[in-house]
Parts: structure tokens; sequence; C-alpha cells
């Protein structure tokens, strides 16, 4: 596809995943994203279960990931017990970083966590 501004064609590799695979394929994947590396492109992209995505989660939950399960307990303990106001956070989100206070920055750890989201 040509870009407008520069003229210049773009190259999209995509390089898909399964969840339930063997081990053995997903042990692939390493010398894949080694090749991508070489490859040099200009950025890699990764898959991340969406906040809604609640066939991935019950799957990730107790799954292959030691990191997606905590994080999913960390965000289910905050379900129960974290007080989420999305008028605070995106009140604070306006602010510079610099400008935070160590509590305001847990405020908006613990809301994206709530929101089982990644801050972007």
């Amino acid at each position: 596809m040509a870009n407008r501004l520069s003229g210049q064609k773009k190259e999209v590799l995509l390089i898909g995943t399964l969840h339930n695979v063997p081990k053995i394929v997903k042990n692939s994947y390493k010398p894949l994203l080694g090749r991508a590396i070489k490859y040099n492109p200009d950025a890699i992209f990764v898959e991340s279960p969406r906040p809604r995505d609640t066939i991935s989660w019950e799957y990730l939950k107790n799954g292959w990931s030691r990191s997606y399960g905590e994080f999913y307990q960390f965000s289910d303990s905050l379900k129960n017990n974290f007080d989420y106001d999305q008028n605070n956070l995106t009140k604070l989100l306006k602010k510079d970083f610099k400008d935070l206070s160590r509590n305001q920055l847990d405020t908006i750890i613990n809301s994206f966590g709530y929101l089982r989201d990644n801050a972007t």
C-alpha cells in the first residue's frame, strides 16, 4: 500500500498465534521473533487480551501465562475493593506526569487494573 504523505510503500507482516497449541509449537515463536527482529521492522505489535474479551480471560486467568493470571487476580481483587471513579481518572490523565503525586499515580494504576486494561 502506498503512503500518501511520503509516496513510500509500506509493508505489513502479520504473524498469528493460537492460545491452545502444543508446547513444541509455542516454542517455535521465539525463533520467529528473532527472525522478525533481524528483518528490522519499524514496529512489532503483540497480541494482548482486551478488557471485555471474556473468553480469552477465562482461559488466561489459569492458562499458560503466569503474568496474565496474576494480573487477572489483581484486577479481580480491585473489582471488590477499589472505588473506581471514571471522572477522577479522566482528570488525572489530563495532568502532566511530573505533576502527579504517588497517590494519584496509584489511582491511575489501580483504575486501569480495575478496568482490566493496559494504559495506552
